[in-house]
């Protein structure tokens, strides 16, 4: 059980009149506060952390956020907080006297893609370099395969999860043996 998937609901929605979202905004921004309160959930409540002897003893929980822009937050200028911000707040406002302290890494890059032989192969960015350095994390959160589905980067689907199998199978590999959740990629709109 070190893998789960986290799917997001994949539906339009139509904003308030009051809402200043432009046409594709609305799902963008719903599939984010699902996916952080998502996300929050399952780390607050699936953690299988005992209870410090006193407060003091707070363990650090990283929770690395690996992904393209969404992640990264380019182009979050609808939102005050990329995702992983958000998720830290949000993680460590729920528990502030609990047994834990969590630290979220941002390790989004813009533009990348799971698959190794597309424009910009995640597995080549220096956030994927950072991660396979560093190693340290207790939580792994993927977002990707946006990218993926520009013209040039598809190849199929067999290519495409043998690649995102590569890039699981090496974070598993990691000595904390980390938690890692697959999101699925919002839907791609064409204005």
């Amino acid at each position: 059980g070190h893998l789960q998937y986290l799917f997001l609901p994949l539906i339009q929605v139509s904003p308030p009149p009051s809402l200043p979202f432009t046409h594709g905004q609305p799902m963008k921004f719903l599939g984010y506060i699902v996916l952080i309160f998502l996300v929050a959930f399952s780390l607050i409540f699936a953690s299988d952390t005992k209870p410090p002897q006193t407060i003091t003893e707070k363990k650090e929980v990283v929770v690395s956020c690996v992904g393209d822009s969404i992640t990264e937050g380019t182009r979050s200028d609808t939102l005050p907080l990329t995702y992983p911000e958000e998720l830290q707040k949000i993680l460590n406002e729920h528990k502030p006297d609990g047994p834990n302290w969590y630290k979220v890494v941002n390790l989004g890059k813009t533009g990348y893609a799971v698959g190794s032989e597309s424009d910009a192969p995640y597995v080549n960015s220096s956030s994927w370099d950072y991660l396979l350095k560093w190693r340290n994390s207790d939580y792994v959160i993927i977002i990707l395969g946006t990218n993926d589905a520009r013209d040039g980067n598809w190849v199929s689907e067999d290519y495409f999860k043998a690649s995102y199998k590569s890039i699981i199978s090496k974070i598993l590999s990691f000595p904390k043996r980390p938690k890692v959740y697959l999101c699925t990629p919002p839907p791609v709109f064409t204005s």
